[in-house]
């Protein structure tokens, strides 16, 4: 189902009443209760993407999905890790950006997570999903034509590629007409609607492959066989994994820690302020970028992925003479 399915998508008008009466609880809400029942009837797991009223914590209000199992028990939920302040799109008024991560849902038909809406348009949600072991990442959304058509069909299936998994891309279908007026980001006069949200929902496989997509302009139900066994042998096929290839910042980060270690060694001798010096010198030097290699690359983080053993060779040749000029000077 496509973003917060129960309500009409209010989050432009910066109102919050009415439309903050639709929120409630993800664990057991309303919605939530109904779709327990129709989950465990038709042995079907089903995503339900909400706005949820989180009263444990204040009341506070999120764009959230919930994952309901087979047989009817909640198995977790996600929340929309990148709110848009785009256009008529500017809906931190109503909730924040998650703090929940990038979680993956084991169910019976395969591990699942989802990427909310405008999460779509930053490859690294895409990639932590997969680096979780996702096999199938849907991308619940309402988007209308004259801000993201051009991408729709192109993010989704790029992100199934990139990542070895299978990709469902849902969007709403219609124009919501509102009450009141409401103005944009982008200086466009008062208006009552945001445009047409285009739907064109599909899947995308790993390989590349896709399905037609349903209409532009009407609700409609897409049903799809998959073959999971697909993600394994595309990554095998194509082995998408990234080694380490910035030995020299290995090489900082080792000597780095050397330097801690010289400092807590060495506190009481005059030598202590030069090293500690040298040690926050450097690791302010490499912040930025061991972040941005991070983000990148990720292969500090996976289990699946792995150091190149090459690069960790350079990386200790480099960081020895590093460390031997901090000996020189203490």
């Amino acid at each position: 189902m496509q973003e917060a399915w129960t309500m009409p998508f209010a989050f432009c008008t910066r109102e919050k009443v009415p439309w903050c009466e639709f929120a409630e609880s993800a664990e057991d809400g309303p919605t939530t209760k109904f779709l327990q029942k129709v989950a465990a009837r038709h042995n079907m797991v089903i995503i339900s993407p909400i706005l949820e009223r989180d009263e444990v914590h204040g009341d506070t209000i999120w764009n959230t999905a919930v994952v309901i199992s087979n047989t009817g028990n909640v198995i977790g939920k996600t929340r929309k890790n990148h709110i848009p302040r785009v256009g008529d799109f500017n809906e931190s008024t109503y909730y924040m950006e998650s703090l929940l991560g990038h979680p993956v849902f084991e169910t019976v038909f395969g591990k699942i997570a989802v990427n909310i809406c405008y999460g779509r348009h930053h490859p690294q949600n895409w990639m932590a999903y997969g680096i979780n072991g996702a096999e199938i990442v849907f991308n619940p959304s309402a988007t209308v034509g004259g801000l993201s058509e051009p991408l729709w069909a192109i993010e989704a299936r790029n992100a199934a590629i990139a990542n070895s998994y299978y990709t469902c891309a849902i969007n709403r279908v219609g124009t919501e007409v509102f009450p009141n007026e409401f103005t944009s980001g982008d200086g466009r006069p008062p208006h009552k609607d945001f445009g047409h949200f285009y739907g064109s929902s599909y899947v995308a496989a790993p390989d590349g492959s896709r399905t037609p997509a349903l209409s532009r302009t009407r609700d409609g139900l897409l049903v799809a066989e998959i073959d999971l066994n697909l993600c394994r042998q595309v990554k095998d096929k194509w082995g998408f994994r990234i080694n380490w290839k910035e030995p020299w910042i290995l090489a900082l980060i080792i000597f780095h820690m050397f330097n801690l270690f010289l400092v807590i060694r060495l506190r009481n001798r005059p030598a202590f302020q030069i090293s500690h010096f040298l040690s926050l010198l450097f690791l302010v030097a490499c912040a930025e970028k061991l972040n941005e290699i991070a983000a990148r690359n990720w292969s500090l983080f996976s289990k699946e992925q792995y150091f190149d053993s090459n690069g960790m060779f350079i990386s200790i040749v480099l960081a020895m003479p590093l460390c031997l000029c901090s000996l020189f000077i203490i």
